[in-house]
């Protein structure tokens, strides 16, 4: 692994692209479990499955949003007191890619039981996270606010040519 130096506008560019992965994938996987579940390509839903996965749904996502939150909390507070903006901002990545894939997993669950056992309801928490997903994007504003940067790091922030971010890329060539 090597290191790589990310400008502003690369590093909000980067960290977009893994949100967009991330949501992308879930929302990709719900639409295809509608259809294969509206085209009857799974058997029908028996009521123990209907009744077990619905309450398993609803503990996997709190336990999921619990977690993440918890997560985040604690990390950004870690990540506050740090004095070098390319250290929080390495961190700040780390922290997000963290939360929504502790998202992504009860997301995933939820789909997979829709398509167990047809269960709208399970589909629409699935469908509930994505939009929470798209509350959480990415910005500069929301990175100011969430590191609690001063004037200093926010004059870099803007600059979109000023290198303030190093992230671990793989040198291997596929």
């Amino acid at each position: 692994m090597t290191k790589k130096e990310l400008t502003s506008k690369e590093y909000f560019r980067y960290l977009s692209l893994i949100h967009l992965a991330l949501v992308s994938g879930l929302a990709l996987f719900g639409i295809f479990a509608y259809y294969l579940v509206s085209m009857g390509l799974f058997a029908g839903p028996s009521m123990d499955l209907y009744k077990t996965f619905g309450i398993m749904v609803i503990i996997v996502v709190i336990a999921g949003f619990g977690v993440s939150m918890y997560m985040t909390k604690t990390r950004m507070e870690s990540t506050k007191v740090k004095t070098d903006l390319k250290t929080k901002l390495g961190d700040y990545q780390a922290t997000t890619i963290i939360k929504l894939a502790l998202l992504e997993g009860p997301g995933l669950f939820a789909i997979v039981a829709y398509m167990l056992t047809a269960n709208y309801i399970v589909l629409a928490i699935a469908g509930l996270i994505i939009v929470y997903f798209f509350f959480n994007i990415p910005s500069q504003a929301r990175v100011i606010k969430d590191l609690e940067l001063n004037s200093s790091e926010i004059a870099l922030m803007e600059n979109p040519d000023a290198v303030v971010a190093i992230v671990q890329v793989n040198s291997k060539k596929w």
